[in-house]
């Protein structure tokens, strides 16, 4: 009997322990929602959220955290969104640093992406947290990589 009272409060236990998993997943979420609810002022919405990795690591006696992240975001509404050049190892990369947008026609459409609504976008990225006395705090972000899934958009030109 004791062995079963054993068995059952051992169960119990894991339980309890396994439903109070990790939230930086949903914390991740719901930093980059806000972020390009924000920045994008609504032009874009976060419809998919997936942590893809993670890791652990010191930095000057810190706890930090880095968790790899996939997202779909999509179009709302018709938009020009700046694009960014980044060059590594002679290769020249289009990026996206930030979701910020703009509604108006601009006047060149130089370095320009023309996107319209129903326009799919997949995203990749890091999100960086710092551990603190009240848990998990998110300190910083990149986007790593950018794919539009659908042809919705119109190059620049």
């Amino acid at each position: 009997m004791k062995k079963h009272f054993l068995f059952i409060t051992a169960l119990m236990s894991l339980i309890v322990l396994s439903s109070c998993g990790d939230d930086r997943a949903t914390k991740a979420k719901d930093y980059l929602q806000q972020k390009i609810a924000d920045e994008s002022g609504n032009a874009f919405k976060l419809e998919s959220f997936t942590k893809t990795n993670g890791v652990e690591h010191e930095l000057m006696g810190m706890k930090i955290y880095t968790l790899e992240w996939d997202a779909q975001v999509s179009v709302q509404k018709e938009v020009w969104k700046s694009r960014m050049e980044t060059s590594i190892n002679f290769l020249t990369y289009d990026t996206w640093g930030d979701f910020k947008v703009m509604t108006k026609v601009p006047k060149e459409f130089v370095n320009k992406a023309h996107l319209i609504a129903g326009t799919t976008i997949r995203f990749k990225g890091d999100c960086e947290f710092q551990k603190t006395d009240n848990g998990w705090l998110v300190e910083g972000w990149q986007i790593t990589s950018h794919e539009i899934l659908n042809k919705d958009s119109a190059p620049a030109k």
